[in-house]
């Protein structure tokens, strides 16, 4: 067997993006349960474990409530343990969502947590996989998503997802970490033609299509129209320098 990079972000970012956004949703929703629970005793959040696991008993509900929405599955762990397993692309994630005090991955305690921050290695070199796409086996990557929140819970102050590497003595290393937007700053825009063209690199620019407007520095998901030859499609985009578009 040989190891095979992981993705890397973009395209974790592009094939994930409507998933990132419902687990920000969830995890909005478990907080601000976990908040009322206190709140109804007359309490503060005086009990971080409790907390934690009241967010992770109630996301968990709230992802179920939008499989519909998002396709995926779920397993169950112990103490609302919450792992989720897509595929996208012929690509398998497996993705463990956790909180986090300080937005790092967490050191394996268990050797279950230990054998995920490995991943997997590759049966098949690319180009010599079995006609057979079942005896090929989907490749897989492991991805941690991690929350964090003040010690009171007002309010989740962020998600983060990490493609872990390796365990150190004690440290774990990742391939690379970046922080999950808002789904509140990204913004939907329609593009006129099924396959937009930029009139400079997107990092620079705006996109040629939205010709005499500014687009501000964010993530925008980009909703090209059906044609004929195929679906609707959405284009995950990324401006870091605000631009005028010209058509």
């Amino acid at each position: 067997m040989k190891f095979q990079p992981p993705p890397d972000e973009e395209k974790v970012y592009a094939e994930l993006a409507s998933f990132f956004a419902l687990c920000w949703q969830a995890i909005e929703h478990g907080v601000g349960v976990a908040v009322a629970h206190f709140s109804s005793k007359k309490r503060e959040v005086d009990d971080g474990g409790l907390a934690a696991h009241l967010t992770r008993y109630h996301a968990k509900d709230f992802l179920d409530a939008h499989n519909a929405d998002v396709e995926f599955e779920r397993e169950e762990l112990s103490f609302s343990g919450l792992l989720v397993m897509l595929v996208r692309n012929d690509r398998r994630y497996v993705l463990r969502i956790r909180r986090s005090s300080d937005g790092s991955l967490p050191f394996p305690e268990t050797e279950t947590l230990r054998a995920f921050y490995k991943q997997p290695k590759q049966k098949y070199l690319p180009g010599f996989e079995p006609a057979d796409a079942e005896a090929a086996g989907l490749p897989e990557t492991h991805l941690m998503v991690l929350w964090s929140t003040p010690r009171d819970y007002s309010r989740v102050l962020d998600l983060t997802v990490a493609c872990p590497r390796a365990v150190g003595e004690d440290e774990v290393k990742c391939h690379w970490q970046f922080a999950i937007p808002h789904p509140s700053t990204v913004t939907t825009v329609m593009a006129s033609s099924p396959t937009p063209k930029f009139a400079m690199p997107p990092h620079t620019r705006a996109p040629a299509w939205s010709a005499n407007r500014a687009l501000m520095p964010g993530w925008y998901a980009v909703a090209t129209p059906a044609s004929a030859a195929r679906a609707s499609m959405t284009i995950m985009l990324k401006i870091e320098t605000g631009g005028m578009g010209r058509a």
